[in-house]
């Protein structure tokens, strides 16, 4: 009968030779095998779809064997395989069968390809779960399909959180990982030709490498692949044991970018890009950019991992979750006033408050960034200054501070006072001889009268000097230029010059000699920065540069000027004194959906602050992730407090969220009653089968001997049941039958499997919900498999009617809210 059969398969050990050597095996009905103690069956392959929906929760050398099978004779369907067979295309187009899918609906698996099919995850699940062999095993046999599986792990759900769930022990006798990249108690690093005798060096039993295995392949990297996919689902043991390739992945990702192991998982890049090595790496800048385009990576998690990794934790005066909660730096910069009045007196760039009340926004870790001098912050301000957005955002409040600063030099007063204006000074001034002659030449008498005039005819060459010079960029200058006065007829001056940065010397544009000035656009960075020079050299020239006769003269002393043309950046007073905003609020779930007034159902995750400018358009976002909740009665207020923007009108905003109020119900399905939640295998009409045998005795010597049999399944779809089910009660005909509840990723729920055994008559089931997770009955689906046998053997009077009949029947579910 099918449950003594289920519960002999649960007794069965196949020895790990025996498993594998069934390979070869081409089994068309169920099989009886030698396992060297007794004899066991195997499914046979037209039964495979349906044995996994119904056995994969097993701790099972059976349940193996057919998923390894499925997975080697599915990638191999070619001519030469005792398995293929002509013209079928596919295994599943030859053997399949009826079986439960992860949403509660029977199917049909032909033309099915099980492999690579996340419909059945679940199932890959719960084998993976309970067999934790299983995986060893399954590398050893077909380590490209596990490595697909990996591969493609966003695709399969049910197959990363089993491989969560089997790594998650932190014990010695159920660790998997070890102690990381190039650890010796990591399992899959070791790789399929690995002796060891087990998984954990001597700390408990296990399944061993294959001996056997061609090559030794390490498997650490696919299991990383999964994890990294999931990172935010892990527990300590395995967050650790992923940040121990920290290193590995960041450089990987600097030099393969896309095709790198983080370039294919953005999940994985979100991880590695907020980390503290993501920072100490050879390119910080381009892990602190991605950060600040994509709102997954948080630039808040970036800067505290990395002061945390610098021991400068207590710098971060509000705590490192709170700093992580910044998306981006919008928040830090935009929302924070310049006026450093503080909570804390002892906070870095304090100012007393002028009759105002102290804020909470964060002056202080703008300060530090554009102020501080110690390594850290220094780089970090290089990494600010030099990403666009940011840097903007940087330099518009350093001119809110400096506005408001009572020690505000008179340099940046200056600058915001000649905004967009063009200010020139002379930084060179020569004088040079030169010929001293004029033709024609006027003869002049003792009273200043003409007497006569000659020819004095000359020859006139270049006269010149040089002139060096040096001059500070003003704050504020945005774009430089030169004016050189020239006075020969035939020759011009020309200037060389070279912008360095005073505080390292280093270069930062040099022109070389050239007569025709040009306009020099100011680096960014370096526009409200007071560490920028310019070092010039003047080469001066005047002269006729040739003969002169007739008409001609050239000075005695020649005199020229260089003229440095300052433009200055053109500061709106929105920007040095705040913008005016007008805000909006909208309230979003974890999805991102937006929550509208009249939802009161919807649990918010964050709120979102849209402000406009009323003076100069300028757009503003804020999220605030960190909500406040308030619980009074039947319902729950969460306020998003915005809690560290001092911009004017940015005020709190709550949405209310209640609970449902409704009493006790019962939804019933039956087959005539909400059948469309119901699904049944096909060999059932109307959710039932009878198998009748009716014989007269005859006398004629022979024992009459009558067998009838009768099953199906009947699935209740994922979907049916509703959040706030309190119980689920079955009814169903049958003399064995077996009762499941499934969740869609994960299987059969602990303990949820009934088997009721020899019934007469109807017999029911019923399930309190209390004892499970509301994660555990996300989507869950209800399963029903039902079997009847019966058999009339001989010991009959002559003309006797002999009766057998088998019956299943599928009755009811009902769900108790």
């Amino acid at each position: 009968m099918l449950a003594k059969r289920f519960k002999k398969l649960k007794k069965i050990a196949i020895a790990a030779s025996t498993l594998f050597s069934l390979f070869s095996a081409n089994l068309v009905s169920f099989a009886k095998v030698d396992t060297g103690n007794n004899y066991t069956f195997i499914p046979a392959r037209s039964y495979y779809a349906k044995y996994i929906s119904e056995n994969a929760s097993m701790d099972s050398d059976i349940v193996q064997y057919v998923w390894l099978k499925l997975f080697s004779e599915e990638s191999n369907w070619r001519n030469g395989q005792s398995y293929y067979s002509s013209p079928y295309l596919t295994w599943g187009h030859k053997y399949y069968s009826d079986y439960v899918t992860n949403d509660g609906k029977i199917a049909s698996s032909y033309r099915t390809n099980i492999t690579y099919n996340s419909q059945f995850d679940s199932y890959l699940y719960q084998t993976i779960t309970r067999n934790d062999d299983f995986i060893i095993n399954w590398i050893n046999s077909n380590p490209d399909v596990f490595k697909q599986y990996c591969k493609t792990v966003k695709s399969h759900p049910g197959f990363a959180k089993a491989i969560i769930d089997l790594t998650s022990g932190s014990n010695s006798d159920t660790n998997f990982l070890g102690d990381g990249q190039y650890a010796k108690n990591n399992l899959f690093l070791r790789g399929a030709a690995s002796t060891a005798t087990n998984r954990h060096q001597g700390n408990g039993s296990g399944a061993k490498w294959s001996v056997t295995a061609a090559n030794a392949t390490g498997y650490d990297i696919d299991i990383l692949k999964v994890l990294g996919n999931n990172y935010r689902k892990l527990n300590k043991t395995q967050k650790d044991w992923v940040r121990t390739y920290f290193s590995w992945m960041i450089a990987d990702y600097i030099s393969n970018r896309s095709n790198s192991l983080a370039g294919e998982s953005e999940e994985l890049l979100n991880m590695i890009a907020v980390s503290a090595e993501a920072y100490d790496s050879s390119n910080p800048q381009l892990f602190f950019d991605y950060c600040i385009n994509n709102t997954n990576a948080n630039i808040g998690e970036f800067i505290a991992n990395s002061t945390e990794s610098h021991g400068l934790k207590s710098a971060l005066y509000t705590g490192v979750d709170d700093i992580s909660s910044n998306t981006d730096m919008s928040v830090i910069w935009d929302l924070s006033d310049g006026d450093c009045y503080y909570t804390n007196s002892s906070w870095i760039g304090y100012r007393e408050p002028q009759g105002q009340s102290a804020d909470n926004d964060y002056d202080w870790l703008c300060y530090k960034i554009c102020f501080d001098s110690g390594a850290y912050w220094v780089n970090l301000k290089n990494l600010v200054a030099t990403n666009p957005t940011t840097r903007t955002q940087m330099e518009d409040w350093i001119m809110r501070y400096n506005t408001k600063a009572a020690s505000s030099s008179n340099e940046f007063a200056n600058a915001v006072a000649r905004a967009g204006q063009t200010i020139s000074e002379v930084v060179s001034n020569a004088t040079w001889s030169g010929c001293g002659k004029t033709c024609p030449e006027n003869v002049y008498g003792g009273n200043g009268e003409i007497l006569y005039t000659r020819d004095n005819a000359f020859d006139c060459g270049i006269h010149q000097t040089v002139q060096g010079w040096n001059i500070a960029k003003p704050l504020g200058v945005e774009t430089i230029s030169f004016t050189i006065p020239t006075h020969g007829l035939n020759v011009d001056s020309t200037i060389s010059y070279r912008l360095y940065d005073t505080t390292n010397n280093r270069t930062v544009s040099i022109i070389g000699e050239v007569s025709k000035t040009r306009t020099i656009t100011v680096p960014a960075k370096y526009v409200w920065s007071s560490t920028l020079a310019i070092e010039g050299i003047t080469y001066y020239r005047d002269g006729n540069q040739g003969h002169v006769e007739r008409s001609g003269s050239c000075p005695q002393t020649h005199h020229g000027t260089t003229t440095i043309n300052f433009t200055y950046a053109n500061v709106s007073a929105c920007v040095a004194n705040n913008h005016d905003f007008t805000w909006t609020y909208n309230f979003y779930d974890s999805d991102g959906k937006m929550i509208t007034d009249d939802n009161k159902t919807s649990i918010p995750a964050y709120c979102l602050a849209s402000g406009i400018c009323k003076n100069c358009g300028h757009k503003a976002e804020y999220k605030d992730t960190q909500l406040k909740v308030n619980k009074n009665g039947n319902s729950t207020i969460y306020t998003a407090a915005f809690a560290h923007s001092s911009v004017p009108n940015l005020g709190t905003k709550s949405h209310t969220v209640f609970a449902p109020t409704q009493s006790s119900f019962a939804t019933r399905f039956t087959p005539s009653v909400n059948s469309g939640y119901l699904s049944a295998s096909s060999e059932l009409t109307n959710f039932g089968r009878t198998h009748n045998i009716t014989r007269v005795y005859e006398g004629d010597g022979n024992a009459v001997q009558l067998v009838t049999t009768a099953s199906g399944t009947v699935a209740l779809k994922s979907g049916a049941i509703g959040a706030g089910a309190k119980s689920i009660t079955v009814n169903a005909v049958g003399h064995d039958i077996i009762y499941r509840l499934m969740n869609p990723i994960t299987g059969e729920l602990k303990g949820s499997r009934q088997e009721l055994i020899a019934q007469s008559g109807a017999s029911e089931c019923t399930w309190n919900l209390s004892g499970y997770s509301d994660e555990e009955l996300e989507g869950v689906y209800v399963v029903v498999e039902m079997y009847s046998r019966d058999e009339n053997w001989g010991g009959h009077a002559l003309g006797e009617t002999v009766t057998c009949s088998s019956t299943v029947q599928f009755n009811y579910i009902e769900v108790n809210y």
